[in-house]
């Protein structure tokens, strides 16, 4: 099973890779594509918190990622005038267009997920559920194990 978690762990690296590959010459990594992406999504609901959320990233790294988008003319923040505390975010013209290439571009993932075929996609993602379904329950009982241990 070690080998296991080794080639996930090798496979992520790798998709990773080839993601940043693909979305340098646009001149934005891949979590930048995925806040654009989730922004895109929410429209006029696009706060911070909202992309937090949907990016699952802490608050503080996805208001430096938005800073960054906005200093490449990408994004623009602006407070809610009714709540100075509430900050959103929407794609600038320049941000849409790309936006719109990373979205309309068929990618690497699609092409190779294309080449693996439905079935296997299908069975791996039964595998991964499976093993992830198996992980989580792992670790409720360790977390009740651990808590059976400080009420003794």
């Amino acid at each position: 099973f070690s080998e296991t978690l080794h080639l996930v762990s090798a496979l992520n690296r790798t998709l990773s890779s080839v993601r940043e590959n693909e979305l340098k010459p646009l001149g934005i990594t891949a979590p930048q594509s995925a806040i654009l992406h989730r922004i895109y999504n929410l429209g006029d609901n696009a706060t911070i918190s909202n992309i937090a959320e949907g990016v699952q990233r802490d608050l503080s790294s996805v208001l430096s990622m938005l800073s960054r988008l906005e200093s490449h003319g990408l994004v623009k923040k602006f407070n809610n005038p009714n709540d100075r505390r509430q900050v959103f975010a929407f794609l600038t013209e320049k941000g849409r267009k790309i936006h719109a290439h990373v979205r309309n571009t068929p990618d690497a993932f699609t092409r190779i997920g294309n080449s693996l075929g439905e079935d296997f996609i299908c069975d791996l993602n039964n595998s991964l559920r499976r093993l992830n379904a198996i992980g989580l329950e792992e670790n409720q009982r360790i977390s009740k194990e651990k808590a059976e241990e400080l009420t003794r």
